[in-house]
């Protein structure tokens, strides 16, 4: 057993949050292992709409086959309500169906005005 705590991201990068429309389905009091868990989920229940994963993550879940080839019989995450995501290895499956169907990275160029650069922060705006 592996115990690991996380601050919540509204304690972390609070004014990073503040871009609504970037971070509107992120809760102040979500930390980064809670959102890795739901992703986890998601790509367990193979969702192919969802914005939690991408094919790294989903490359990473299908690595987790030889730890699950060694005796070990499923991979559990739980947090702190007691919410509970198994991973057993006929679940790797799904990630792997979901990692082909997934449409690989694409660079892109977005453009338009640069309102602001701020180096105390890294921020830019847009």
């Amino acid at each position: 057993m592996l115990e690991l705590e996380a601050p919540a991201l509204g304690d972390v990068i609070e004014d990073r949050l503040a871009q609504e429309e970037m971070f509107a389905e992120v809760p102040r009091d979500a930390s980064g292992l809670s959102l890795f868990r739901e992703s986890l989920d998601e790509a367990m229940a193979g969702t192919t709409d969802s914005d939690r994963f991408d094919p790294e993550l989903l490359e990473t879940i299908q690595g987790w086959a030889d730890v699950l080839s060694r005796g070990i019989t499923e991979i559990e995450f739980t947090n702190a309500a007691g919410t509970v995501t198994r991973i057993a290895q006929s679940q790797l499956e799904r990630a792997k169906r979901l990692r082909r169907e997934t449409p690989p990275v694409q660079r892109v160029r977005v453009t338009g005005w640069l309102d602001a650069i701020r180096h105390h922060d890294r921020m830019f705006t847009l």
